[in-house]
């Protein structure tokens, strides 16, 4: 569904983008600026005027504030995924986490997965990617991590 609306295939809603996708599920003509304003101030978490699909999928699934971990759990985790130390998590690094966590996707999956959440675009997770990927993706309520 985020797709049909990701115009220009660039992982995130464009404020035009996001007007459509609310036209069509709010069955409306037009959306008032005030509309979209509530929907992106609601669903933009880091206030960039795009709702990323890391936000989109948070949103929908109503985890985007759910923590069973916190911040200091999850930096030890991201520490010990990260492998080599360089500070971020390449896509070895990903899948071998995920296997660790119980998760069993295929490269394909992985791979579409880290480009959901690589939202730079630069070929690695950082922390904070990292944290979107484990509360949203792999839903924090069901992580174990063994």
């Amino acid at each position: 569904m985020f797709e049909k609306y990701d115009k220009n295939a660039d992982g995130s809603l464009s404020r035009d983008e996001l007007k459509r996708m609310m036209t069509d599920f709010m069955n409306k003509e037009t959306i008032s600026e005030a509309e979209l304003d509530r929907a992106l101030n609601e669903a933009d978490e880091n206030k960039d005027d795009q709702i990323h699909f890391y936000e989109f999928v948070g949103v929908m699934t109503g985890n985007r504030f759910k923590t069973a971990y916190s911040d200091e759990k999850l930096k030890q985790v991201f520490d010990w995924f990260d492998d080599d130390h360089s500070g971020s998590i390449d896509k070895f690094e990903l899948y071998f986490a995920m296997r660790t966590m119980g998760k069993k996707y295929s490269n394909q999956e992985v791979d579409d997965l880290y480009s959901k959440f690589d939202c730079n675009k630069d070929g690695e997770l950082s922390f904070e990617e990292f944290k979107k990927f484990v509360k949203v993706a792999l839903g924090s309520d069901n992580i174990s991590f063994k």
